[in-house]
């Protein structure tokens, strides 16, 4: 099946990586374009203002050296996995789920494929797949690839 745009959605834990490399390793010249997508959670809590933070400046740094260490973690991956594919990393700050963000970004982007591990770096995970995994099942308007964790 040729797909024009894959979304591989990788949160930079080690089973995300592997999954995005085992993906890799499949014949995917079929495949117009590629994009890897790392979502970072925005480290605001709800409803609490900028200026109540004690030391607001630390955390805008701080969130600006995690995006910049994400970016350049994607890019390095992006180099490696995909050598010879057109390709494309993203990442994009949210205060959303990870999964409605992937949703979205897929739909903006007209992707007709989602690769994704079934276990990231969730604090918790359920017991057969992760519960973002699951809830991008649900809510994607394309096919969801999901690649088990493996040795």
């Amino acid at each position: 099946m040729k797909f024009s745009h894959v979304l591989c959605a990788c949160d930079l834990s080690e089973e995300s990586i592997k999954a995005i490399e085992a993906f890799a390793l499949k014949d995917i010249d079929s495949t117009d374009k590629i994009s890897l997508v790392a979502i970072v959670p925005e480290w605001m809590p709800p409803g609490l203002p900028m200026d109540s933070i004690g030391n607001v400046e630390a955390l805008r740094q701080y969130r600006e050296e995690t995006i910049q260490r994400a970016e350049a973690q994607l890019k390095e991956l992006t180099s490696r996995a995909f050598q010879n594919s057109v390709t494309a990393s993203y990442v994009v700050p949210s205060v959303s789920a990870a999964a409605q963000e992937l949703v979205d970004f897929a739909k903006r982007h007209s992707c007709d494929l989602i690769v994704m591990a079934s276990h990231g770096a969730g604090a918790l995970s359920n017991l057969f797949i992760g519960s973002t995994v699951q809830r991008v099942i649900r809510l994607a308007a394309c096919p969801v690839l999901v690649i088990p964790k493996f040795g």
